[in-house]
């Protein structure tokens, strides 16, 4: 493994329209930076409504969203040199952030309200949500307990909830 492409596979590329201009494998792509590989593509063809650049054909139906990642995945394995697959990812901090899924308050609106059975109930719903989509790995609250001066105070918020 080269230097290039040991660094590819410890980086994150950003799905289209964020840092990915094309939706789905095109020729350039063996010029660019992640002709060596990629370890992982966040919020690749979501569609999410709070970023109009994200807007996307292959979003919806999940089962159209399945068949582009496949292919983008396809191109990974078959046309860089190593041929590693690709993690996808996607937010689920406040529930799944892509093309008609369910995004619930941010987290410190949710602390506020003291209330461990919603807590617990959203949980059981993020859980459940991104099952049909082909995603890995979904990036979600954890509880980090501050005893001092945290952002936004969420973690202390958090903390008195649960303990």
């Amino acid at each position: 493994m080269t230097i290039e492409e040991k660094t590819c596979q410890m980086v994150t590329l950003y799905g289209y329209g964020r840092v990915l201009k094309d939706e789905l494998p095109t020729p350039q792509w063996k010029n660019e930076i992640w002709k060596d590989g990629i370890c992982n593509i966040d919020e690749h063809l979501s569609n999410t409504t709070f970023r109009s650049t994200t807007k996307t054909q292959w979003s919806y139906p999940y089962s159209r969203h399945a068949t582009a990642i496949n292919t983008v995945q396809k191109w990974f394995v078959e046309e860089t040199r190593l041929g590693i697959p690709v993690d996808f990812t996607s937010e689920g901090i406040r529930g799944l952030a892509h093309d008609r899924a369910t995004c619930f308050p941010a987290s410190i609106g949710i602390g506020s309200s003291w209330d461990k059975e919603l807590f617990y109930e959203i949980g059981k719903i993020m859980g459940k949500r991104p099952e049909p989509l082909v995603t890995q790995m979904f990036i979600a609250p954890i509880l980090d307990i501050a005893r001092d001066r945290v952002g936004e105070g969420l973690w202390n918020v958090t903390e008195r909830i649960l303990f």
